[in-house]
């Protein structure tokens, strides 16, 4: 599984986003890379992710051109972007989902 991190405030603001993932993502039990972009070059890695995990003024122009993209308000947030995340796995279909591997 691949997610990509975008935040309207810069690349900065997506890493941290990153690093909050990553961690909720040990937390859920759940195996995936996450990748932080800048808002300029996402478009060209939007075929690869399975889930994007953006701020929500970005939310409505992405979704328009990714299957699944959950706003995140602050980056820094461990339970909102645990939230968001589980979110987004309950979205995709059955036969895309990746099984919850233990980290």
């Amino acid at each position: 599984m691949k997610i990509i991190t975008v935040h309207g405030s810069g690349l900065g603001t997506s890493i941290l986003l990153q690093l909050t993932a990553q961690t909720a993502l040990q937390r859920l039990h759940v195996d995936a890379t996450v990748e932080a972009l800048a808002r300029v070059s996402v478009h060209g890695f939007l075929p690869d992710a399975d889930l994007l995990l953006v701020s929500p003024e970005l939310a409505g122009g992405l979704a328009r051109a990714a299957s699944i993209v959950r706003p995140v308000h602050d980056p820094l947030d461990l339970a909102e972007v645990a939230r968001q995340i589980s979110l987004g796995l309950g979205q995709r279909s059955p036969s895309t989902r990746s099984p919850l591997v233990p980290v």
